[in-house]
């Protein structure tokens, strides 16, 4: 194979892997604009364990949310598939630090983080 061909199979195999990189951001996003979020307010969650499930295209997640006294005391992840997003679980902590399934994402794992946050507002609105 010449250098021309080289040069020209490489940039090929660059054009590709952009193209799969914008389309993946893209459907990403598109799956992030479709979630969907309760309102929650704290002061109205009874004590008790609720559970719930979002399944997206790209990634999902099961949650088993604990309130005491209108506080998240735990929220454990039953479930959780991913490409790249298995960091997106520390965000865990964060929601129960904060008390609100509304906190930052995780940095990297978008669409994981929010489907985690989703699963959460979508059992925390089961203890009304």
């Amino acid at each position: 194979m010449g250098f021309k061909q080289l040069v020209l199979a490489l940039s090929v195999m660059i054009l590709v892997l952009i193209g799969l990189f914008v389309w993946i951001e893209m459907d990403a996003q598109r799956e992030i604009e479709m979630m969907h979020y309760e309102d929650v307010e704290m002061s109205l969650v009874q004590d008790g364990t609720y559970e719930a499930e979002v399944i997206t295209d790209l990634v999902s997640a099961k949650v088993q949310v604990i309130v005491e006294d209108h506080e998240i005391i735990d929220l454990i992840i039953l479930g959780h598939t991913y490409g790249l997003g298995y960091n997106a679980e520390t965000i865990r902590y964060k929601i129960i630090e904060q008390n609100t399934y509304e906190v930052d994402t995780i940095s990297g794992v978008t669409l994981s983080s929010e489907a985690i946050k989703s699963a959460t507002s979508l059992a925390l609105k089961k203890g009304y």
